[in-house]
């Protein structure tokens, strides 16, 4: 788990990127509706009520363009750490044993003829 702390931490930032996008998109679509024209000086456009949903549905989509692939890499990743200790646990469980150390030769015999040819 230690060894993997670097990639886990990387995979966290990426998702917490992706969130902060998100949100500053919706941030931004919320400052398009309060403010409106008085946020942009100098741009006369704004002050149509088509040109504010437009610069507000492009704030919202902005967000989720910019956030969504940070934050479903940052999840990916941590997934894949997850798969990995979820296989390593499984491998451990179903490795083969050692067989017992064997000390007679009848023990030996046993384990490769079956028990009926040995009652003949």
């Amino acid at each position: 788990m230690a060894k993997y702390r670097f990639t886990r931490v990387w995979a966290m930032v990426l998702t917490m990127v992706g969130y902060t996008a998100f949100v500053l998109g919706l941030v931004a679509a919320g400052v398009v509706v309060v403010a409106g024209p008085q946020a942009v000086p100098g741009a006369p456009a704004l002050e149509r009520p088509a040109m504010r949903a437009a610069l507000t549905v492009a704030c919202l989509l902005g967000g989720v363009v910019v956030g969504a692939p940070f934050i479903v890499v940052g999840q990916l990743l941590d997934a894949f750490l997850d798969q990995r200790v979820l296989l390593a646990r499984i491998h451990r469980r179903l490795k083969p044993r050692r067989p017992e150390t064997v000390t007679s030769p009848e023990d030996i015999r046993s384990r490769w003829v079956s028990p009926r040819a040995t009652r003949r």
